[in-house]
C-alpha cells in the first residue's frame, strides 16, 4: 500500500467523553484509558476521524460517531453451555443472533456491535466477538 492508501484515525477532542479512550492511528482500534466499571457514568458518546494520506492533494477526512456502553455485572448477558458436545461456530451464532434481536427490540434505533475483549493476566488480549 502506498501513500494514498494510508488512514490515519484519530478522537477529535472536542467531544469531552473523548478523554477516556485512545484510538491505535493506524489499525483504528479503541481502548479505554481507565477503568470505566467504577465510574457513574455508563454512556460515552465521541467521534473517530479517519485522514488520508494524499502525496499530492489536500488530505480528506471523515468523522463516525461512536458510542460506548459501558457493561456491567448486572446487565451482562451470560450464556452457559452445559454439554461441551453441542457447542459449535452455528450454536454460537444461533445465540449471538437471538441477543442481537432481543436488543434491536428494545433499542429499534441503534446499531448493534458486539465486541468483546478479554484480557489475559500476562497482559495479552485475545478478540472473544463471535461472527
Amino acid at each position: 500500500m502506498g501513500q494514498n492508501g494510508m488512514i490515519i484515525y484519530s478522537l477529535p477532542t472536542v467531544h469531552p467523553d473523548s478523554q477516556f479512550f485512545m484510538i491505535d492511528e493506524l489499525t483504528g482500534q479503541i481502548r479505554n484509558k481507565i477503568e470505566l466499571t467504577g465510574l457513574e457514568t455508563v454512556t460515552y458518546e465521541f467521534s473517530v476521524r479517519a485522514t488520508d494520506k494524499p502525496v499530492s492533494s489536500p488530505p480528506l477526512s471523515s468523522e463516525a460517531p461512536v458510542v460506548v456502553n459501558v457493561v456491567r455485572d448486572l446487565n451482562r448477558f451470560t450464556v452457559v453451555i452445559s454439554e461441551a458436545s453441542v457447542v459449535s461456530s452455528e450454536s454460537v451464532t444461533i445465540i449471538k443472533n437471538a441477543i442481537k434481536r432481543l436488543m434491536l427490540f428494545i433499542r429499534s434505533s441503534c446499531k448493534i456491535v458486539i465486541l468483546e475483549y478479554v484480557r489475559r493476566n500476562d497482559g495479552s488480549s485475545e478478540d472473544t466477538s463471535a461472527g
